[in-house]
Order: C-alpha cells, then sequence, then structure tokens
C-alpha cells in the first residue's frame, strides 16, 4: 500500500511502500510508522524514529498516544516525499525560503507545560485521501464515533498521514462563571 508520511517541524516527508501485514488484517498507521522506522533507521541520514505509550480509558481498555517523533535530517527538505532532494528552481519553487535547517538529529516530545490550568503539547495525527488532495478523515471528526488511536487507524492507498505537535489547554483559565470582560482582556494578553 503507498502511502505518505509527514512529520510537521522534524522536516520529514516519505512516500511508503507499506506491505501487508501477514495476518491480512487493514494497514494501520502504526504498522506504516514500524515499517519506516525499520526500512529507514534512525542511526541513518533521512532515518526516522518514534516512542509511544497507552493511557487506560474509563472503560479500562488502553488507548496509544505517540511520545516522540525523531528524524536525521539531512540538511535538505525533500518536498517530494520521494527520498530524493529536488533543487528549488525545478521544484517548482518550493523551498524552505532563506530558511536553512543544519543536517543532524531533530526529535520533538510531548509533553507537559503548564499545570494551571493544564496545557499539554500531544501528537496529533491528520489523514487524507489521494495523497494529501483528497478528502481529510482525520481521528477528530465526528463521523469518526470520537477519537481513534493510530494503533487502530486504517489506511487506504495513496493516503497522506501528517503528524503535528500541538497545544492543547484542557481546562479554561478563567471559568464562565468567573470571566468579566476586564478578567477576558487580562487574562487574553
Amino acid at each position: 500500500m503507498k502511502i505518505r508520511l509527514r512529520v510537521a517541524g522534524v522536516y520529514f516527508n516519505r512516500m511508503l511502500d507499506v506491505p501487508p501485514n501477514a495476518d491480512g488484517s487493514p494497514i494501520t498507521i502504526r504498522n506504516a510508522m514500524d515499517y519506516c522506522a525499520t526500512k529507514f533507521k534512525i542511526e541513518d541520514p533521512n532515518g526516522f524514529a518514534y516512542s509511544d505509550h497507552s493511557i487506560t480509558k474509563p472503560d479500562g481498555s488502553r488507548f496509544y498516544l505517540v511520545q516522540s517523533i525523531s528524524h536525521f535530517f539531512s540538511g535538505a527538505y525533500d518536498f517530494n516525499g520521494d527520498g530524493k532532494i529536488t533543487a528549488a528552481k525545478d521544484n517548482q519553487g518550493k523551498t524552505l525560503g532563506d530558511n536553512k535547517r543544519d543536517g543532524g538529529l531533530y526529535s520533538l516530545k510531548s509533553s507537559l507545560v503548564q499545570s494551571d490550568p493544564e496545557i499539554r503539547l500531544i501528537w496529533q495525527y491528520y489523514v487524507r485521501e489521494n495523497n494529501g488532495d483528497g478528502i481529510h478523515r482525520s481521528r477528530t471528526q465526528p463521523t469518526d464515533n470520537g477519537f481513534a488511536s493510530f494503533y487502530d487507524f486504517q489506511l487506504q492507498d495513496n493516503d497522506e498521514v501528517v503528524w503535528r505537535l500541538v497545544a492543547i489547554q484542557f481546562k479554561p483559565t478563567i471559568t464562565t462563571a468567573n470571566l468579566t470582560r476586564k478578567l477576558a482582556l487580562r487574562a487574553a494578553r
């Protein structure tokens, strides 16, 4: 199955041809990431690695989350995801502009930013069909019946998976009962 795996912030973009699972089960985002980490070892230029952890849901089942993603960046961004670096003049002008990045290991990790109110950096994925040009099939869409772990989200041929590390605030800075215009303006600064 052909898919594109992209990770914002660590300059990773790769087309993958993920082999079928031996047991015939559908290919998940986890299968694609495991395949990528096996095929592109982190100790080699353009290598990839990730770590995960699980939490217990209220019903007692386990839910798996990505903890960190790392990329051994070669110093030149692969805009096409084909494993080849294309010069800007031959790549429809797509470049990092004047923003140069040194080659080396880039790694981002989920973490607690502050505790009151609780704000965390959390990895989220987004899936789009047709190599990113088709229908958006994200885990956060209501039609998906809630959240799907990357362990369970089933991919289709030519899907694009994009990971982003986002900040999420779990409780309000000021509750509705205590919110006044003056407090809202002060908190927003």
